[in-house]
């Protein structure tokens, strides 16, 4: 049996060597590589296309990531600050805050960039009083398959 999200990556990868992870820096192109790893590890946690019968029966959305930047967060380690930094500091809290909204920052940016490449799309908005996050479908075949895919995901969530 494959892990949860294996055939998701394997796309993530093919999408990488057709160069969609590229953007223009001083005028030359670079791999945009927090992309490209926010995607993976969004394709990575997510359910596989086409769903198993056991996603369908318990209606679970394949490609929707709903865990939220703060996850993305944690598991690049952008809000960990340094000891020696913790220890100069005299509002430790507000540091850690701060460090915290700086990277949560950076992801929203980064998810910016994937949405510009028709990578990801926002099928479902946050409730913030429900504390409720976004969802967003992984678009990581051609337009059929994303368009069945989405189809999918928005009965699973009754969208």
């Amino acid at each position: 049996m494959e892990p949860l999200g294996y055939r998701n990556a394997k796309k993530v990868l093919e999408l990488s060597q057709e160069g969609r992870f590229l953007k223009t820096r001083g005028g030359k192109l670079t791999p945009n590589m927090t992309a490209y790893g926010m995607l993976l590890t969004m394709a990575e946690i997510t359910y596989d296309w086409p769903p198993t019968e056991e996603n369908r029966r318990r209606r679970l959305p394949s490609r929707v990531y709903d865990r939220g930047w703060g996850y993305l967060v944690d598991q690049f380690s952008m809000g960990i600050v340094d000891y020696d930094t913790l220890t100069a500091s005299p509002d430790v809290d507000e540091l850690i805050r701060s460090r915290r909204m700086t990277s949560v920052n950076r992801i929203s940016q980064t998810a910016k960039f994937l949405k510009e490449q028709g990578l990801i799309k926002e099928i479902r908005k946050p409730d913030i009083r429900r504390e409720i996050p976004s969802a967003w479908l992984l678009l990581l075949g051609d337009d059929a398959e994303n368009r069945e895919v989405e189809a999918y995901a928005r009965e699973c969530l009754r969208l």
